[in-house]
């Protein structure tokens, strides 16, 4: 009894087998004290509730020694689902994550566990633009506002929007007209008429335009004219300097002059207004280009005068079939003889086969702004699958215009029907299987 743990019982005694309540200990037996103590696990002071030999702090179910599974980085995903059970940052698939690469939205984990993201859409992240946004990762669909017009001082030639503040200088152009009864020194006969008519405060060269009825005869050089007319002719002149500014000169039908009844001339402007529609470039060497304009103010009806190229020119408004260059337009109104004049410039389309490498791609629009049907011509430096869409400024897309395999090189043609679509801007957007993107905006406007 000097020994025994317990003389009334002969299982208890020092190294007899015991049970310490522990379910993480193991080889439980009463010690030298009669204590009953186990020989401690990886689990002890952790706990194990369900005794399956996994630890209460990785085990993915404590209370079900049937799930061994354990959750070693603790982000709450058991190893079997977790995408790498090392690494807490890493969930499972379907999870955000980051795919390194600036040109991707949206990245989460693949089935496979592999981060991926899906093409970034075109956005804008220039701060200089009305419609920035800092969490977009480009600046493919940004629209500035600015002076649109590029007769203007202040013309921004990336504007898209015009916001009114185009600024223009002031013509300074002056002329006078003096009557005389000689011409180079001879009397002339009561029916006849002699003018000197001077020009200052302009920049040069000086352009005339005529219109005269009757007899007019006149000689012209740097700064002045001379004029020898019947007294039952009438003309005017309209003078233009390289500003676009413009003065003009009238004589009425019985000899005498018609500057504001003072025989001085006022500075004046043209009212007359050419806006351009659209320019087609030129086909390679194929002379299809075309330019479309419009004409407003003074009084019609109006009369054309083109120049361009070579010998060309033409007294129609809109032209077709041209070559590539420059073009120069003056519009002249019935009424008052006002002239305004304009110039544009007629590119041509790249020949098939010279794109550069493999990931350029071309991509024009005709008319823009379009009011009911519009063209888009487009061309891929890589044959394979292709696609040109039309999206918003929020890159949803509209319309998908064109979705079909290319070949290199090879110019393609489409037309499309903007009678469903809303007034506003948007984006062209052509982009081949490569992920290589090309963007033209383009305007609604029914």
């Amino acid at each position: 009894s000097d020994v025994d743990c317990n003389d009334a019982d002969a299982t208890e005694y020092p190294g007899a087998s015991c049970d310490d309540n522990d379910a993480t200990t193991i080889n439980d037996m009463l010690d030298a004290s009669c204590n009953c103590a186990g020989t401690p696990t990886a689990c002890t002071g952790i706990g194990d509730a369900d005794n399956d030999g996994v630890c209460t702090d990785v085990d993915c179910d404590d209370n079900d020694a049937a799930i061994t599974t354990v959750d070693a980085d603790g982000d709450g995903f058991c190893s079997d689902v977790d995408c790498n059970d090392n690494d807490a940052s890493i969930g499972i698939p379907g999870n955000a994550c980051d795919d390194g690469d600036s040109g991707t939205e949206d990245d989460v984990l693949t089935a496979a566990c592999i981060c991926e993201g899906t093409p970034a859409g075109p956005g804008c992240n220039d701060p200089a633009a009305v419609n920035y946004d800092p969490d977009d990762n480009n600046d493919l669909a940004c629209i500035f506002e600015g002076c649109t017009d590029p007769a203007a001082d202040n013309f921004n030639p990336e504007a898209t929007i015009d916001d009114g503040s185009c600024t223009f200088s002031d013509c300074e152009i002056d002329g006078s007209i003096e009557q005389t009864n000689n011409a180079n020194g001879t009397i002339l006969p009561t029916w006849y008429d002699s003018y000197i008519i001077t020009f200052s405060n302009y920049t040069g060269p000086l352009t005339y335009d005529w219109d005269r009825t009757g007899y007019v005869r006149f000689d012209q050089d740097e700064d002045a004219l001379n004029v020898l007319a019947a007294d039952n002719s009438t003309f005017s002149v309209t003078v233009t300097d390289a500003n676009g500014c413009v003065f003009v000169i009238q004589e009425d039908g019985l000899g005498s002059t018609n500057n504001s009844g003072t025989g001085i001339g006022g500075t004046t402007y043209a009212s007359l207004d050419v806006t351009l529609n659209y320019i087609r470039p030129e086909g390679y060497n194929a002379s299809n280009g075309e330019i479309n304009i419009g004409v407003s103010g003074g009084i019609g009806p109006y009369t054309f005068a083109w120049t361009g190229p070579g010998a060309f020119t033409s007294n129609i408004e809109d032209l077709t079939g041209l070559d590539s260059g420059h073009y120069f337009l003056t519009v002249t109104d019935s009424g008052t003889g006002e002239t305004t004049s304009v110039a544009y410039w007629v590119p041509q389309n790249r020949r098939s086969g010279r794109l550069k490498n493999g990931s350029e791609i071309a991509l024009n629009l005709y008319p823009n702004p379009v009011t009911h049907t519009g063209t888009f011509e487009f061309e891929f430096g890589s044959e394979g699958a292709a696609i040109v869409q039309l999206i918003d400024l929020n890159g949803r897309v509209i319309s998908t215009l064109f979705e079909a395999d290319v070949e290199a090189n090879q110019i393609y043609s489409r037309t499309f029907d903007s009678s469903e679509i809303q007034n506003g801007l948007y984006i062209l957007l052509a982009t081949d299987q490569n992920g290589n993107q090309k963007l033209q905006s383009i305007v609604v406007a029914h």
